[in-house]
C-alpha cells in the first residue's frame, strides 16, 4: 500500500479537505472506485448518481482534471451507470433523486459550508440517507488501499464510456415533491407571503425562484449567481455575523420571513419579520406544533446530542417518542426508514440547520422548513416573532451559548478515554449544580438537574474541544461553561 500523505478520512458528512493537499482527484478517483466495488458486490442495479456545488473542480461539463470528470470516468469504466445533474445542484435534490429513483447511491461534490479553499464528496447510499459509519468505513478502507498518486492520467473519457454517462435536470419534480408533502400535512397557501433568500452563491437560488413561481409569493433574492468562490463572503448561514445584509433585506422589502443557506443548501436558519433570527430547534418545534394541533399523527423525533431542550419539551408535553442520537444526520437514518416503511410521520432534526422528515428525504433539507412556515404564516395571519414567542412560552425558553478549548493533539486519546469513562458521580465535584445524568454518544453531553445541559466534543481535525451549553437562565448556562472548562483543563 502506498503512503498518503493526507489519507481519506470520512467525517461527519464525507471525506473533505483543502484542495489540491488533503482533497485531490486522486482522493476522488479512489472513493469512486471503492464505492463502484462495493455497490458491484452488494446490489443488483449498478446505477449512481452525482450533484455537485460551484466550487472550483466541479465542473457540468466535466472539464479535464475536474472532479467531476474523475467521478464520470470512473463509473463508467466499471460499467456503473452514473447520472449527472446537468448543473450546480443541492444536495437536499441529490438526496431526494436518489430515495425516489432507486438509484444504487450518490455522490455529491461539496464542503459544505466550509470556506471556498474546501471541497469535499460525500457518499449516500440508496435510500437517500448520508452512508452510515459502517459503510464509510468500509468505503475509507478500501479508497486508501486503492490510492494511487498516477490515476489522474486515466480519467480521459473515452467514447466507449459514454454510454454510462447521462444528465438531467430534477429541479421542477423535486419542488412539486416537496409542495406534495405539505399540502400531505393539510396546509395550503390562503395569502402571498413575502419573503426574502440568501443563498450565499451557492446552489439553491434556482430551486427558490421555482417555490416563488409555484406559490405566487413575492420574494428578494440575494447573491444568487453560483460563483466557485462564493464571492468571499461567509458560507455558514448559522454564522449569525453573515445575516446582516439578509435582515436589511427583509426591513427594505418588508418581507414576513428571510432564509439564508449554506451552498449545497442542506442548512438553513431562518430570520422572521424583524430580522431576528430563530435556532433551527425553534423553527422546526413552530412547525411541528402547528402540525400537531391541526391533528397531524407525529410518530417521533429524532435530534442530536449538541440539540436544544426544547424539543424534548415539545415531545414530552405531546407523549410523542423522542430519539437522541450522534452528531450527524446519518444516525438518523434507521428512524426515518422504520416510519417511511410505516408511512408514519417523524422529523430529524440538527442544531447546525438540519431538518428533514421522513416523508421527504433520509438527508437534511434546507428549503422544507422554510417552506413550512411559509405555509404556516399564510393560514395563521400572526407574525413569526409571535409564533416563536409562543412556543417558547408554551415549551420554554432556552438560552444556547458556546466555546472552544485547545489541547495538544498527543493528548487527544487521553481525553476521548476519560470524556467515554468518566461517572455522573465523578462529576459531580467538578460542578456546583447536581448532575442528573449523561450521554456519552458522541462526546461527552452533561445532564442537569436543574435542565441545564454541557456538551463537550472534540473537533475531528483540529486539536480544539468544542463547548457548547444551554439553560433557562443565562446566568447559570455561563456558570457552567465556565465550569465545564475548569473540568476539561483538568483532565490532562
Amino acid at each position: 500500500m502506498i503512503k498518503i500523505k493526507h489519507p481519506i478520512i470520512f467525517g461527519t458528512s464525507g471525506h473533505r479537505g483543502i484542495q489540491g493537499d488533503s482533497f485531490t482527484v486522486e482522493h476522488v478517483v479512489s472513493i469512486t472506485q471503492a464505492v463502484c466495488d462495493i455497490i458491484k458486490e452488494t446490489e443488483s442495479d449498478h446505477t449512481l448518481c452525482l450533484g455537485y456545488d460551484p466550487r472550483t473542480g466541479n465542473s457540468p461539463t466535466l472539464q479535464m482534471g475536474s472532479y467531476t470528470q474523475a467521478i464520470a470516468s470512473v463509473c463508467a469504466k466499471n460499467k456503473v451507470n452514473i447520472q449527472i445533474f446537468d448543473h450546480v445542484t443541492p444536495t437536499p435534490v441529490v438526496s431526494w433523486y436518489i430515495k425516489n429513483n432507486r438509484c444504487s447511491g450518490g455522490f455529491i461534490l461539496t464542503a459544505s459550508h466550509n470556506p471556498k479553499e474546501y471541497n469535499g464528496l460525500k457518499y449516500n447510499i440508496k435510500n437517500g440517507a448520508p452512508a452510515p459509519k459502517h459503510v464509510t468505513d468500509k468505503i475509507e478502507s478500501l479508497a486508501n488501499s486503492l490510492y494511487n498518486p498516477g490515476s489522474t492520467h486515466s480519467c480521459e473519457i473515452k467514447e466507449s464510456d459514454k454510454q454510462y454517462i447521462s444528465f438531467f435536470d430534477q429541479d421542477d419534480l423535486f419542488v412539486d415533491s416537496v409542495l406534495s408533502e405539505i399540502h400531505r400535512s393539510g396546509l395550503s397557501i390562503k395569502k402571498t407571503v413575502p419573503f426574502c433568500v440568501d443563498v450565499k452563491h451557492g446552489t439553491t437560488g434556482s430551486i427558490w425562484a421555482k417555490f416563488a413561481n409555484s406559490l405566487k409569493s413575492p420574494f428578494h433574492m440575494l447573491h444568487n449567481e453560483p460563483l466557485s468562490d462564493f464571492a468571499n463572503i461567509e458560507p455558514n448561514p448559522t454564522k449569525i455575523s453573515s445575516l446582516s445584509t439578509l435582515k436589511e433585506s427583509i426591513a427594505l422589502h418588508g418581507a414576513s420571513l428571510g432564509v439564508s443557506n449554506d451552498p449545497d443548501g442542506d442548512r438553513h436558519i431562518i430570520l422572521d419579520e424583524t430580522g431576528s433570527h430563530l435556532t433551527p430547534e425553534e423553527s422546526s418545534v413552530i412547525i411541528l406544533d402547528f402540525l400537531y394541533e391541526k391533528g397531524m399523527p407525529i410518530h417521533g423525533v429524532a435530534s442530536t446530542v449538541a440539540s436544544s431542550n426544547i424539543l424534548q419539551s415539545f415531545c414530552s408535553k405531546n407523549n410523542i417518542s423522542y430519539h437522541q442520537t450522534g452528531v450527524g444526520f446519518k444516525y438518523f437514518s434507521p428512524f426515518f426508514d422504520e416510519a417511511f416503511k410505516n408511512q408514519e410521520f417523524v422529523a430529524g432534526i440538527e442544531s447546525s440547520g438540519g431538518f428533514s422528515t421522513s416523508f421527504h428525504s433520509f438527508d437534511k433539507c434546507g428549503f422544507l422548513p422554510a417552506i413550512y412556515i411559509l405555509h404556516i404564516l399564510s393560514q395563521t395571519n400572526t407574525p413569526l416573532s409571535v409564533l416563536r414567542n409562543n412556543v417558547k412560552n408554551k415549551y420554554g425558553n432556552y438560552f444556547f451559548a458556546e466555546t472552544e478549548v485547545s489541547f495538544k493533539q498527543s493528548d487527544k486519546p487521553l481525553i476521548i478515554d476519560k470524556l467515554s469513562s468518566i461517572s455522573s458521580t465523578e462529576l459531580n465535584q467538578f460542578f456546583e449544580t447536581p448532575v442528573k445524568n449523561i450521554n456519552q454518544t458522541d462526546g461527552l453531553r452533561i445532564n442537569f438537574e436543574n435542565s441545564s445541559w454541557v456538551l463537550i466534543r472534540l473537533s475531528g481535525t483540529e486539536p480544539i474541544g468544542r463547548i457548547y451549553s444551554e439553560s433557562i437562565d443565562k446566568n447559570i448556562g455561563s456558570t457552567v461553561l465556565e465550569e465545564s472548562k475548569q473540568f476539561f483543563y483538568k483532565l490532562v
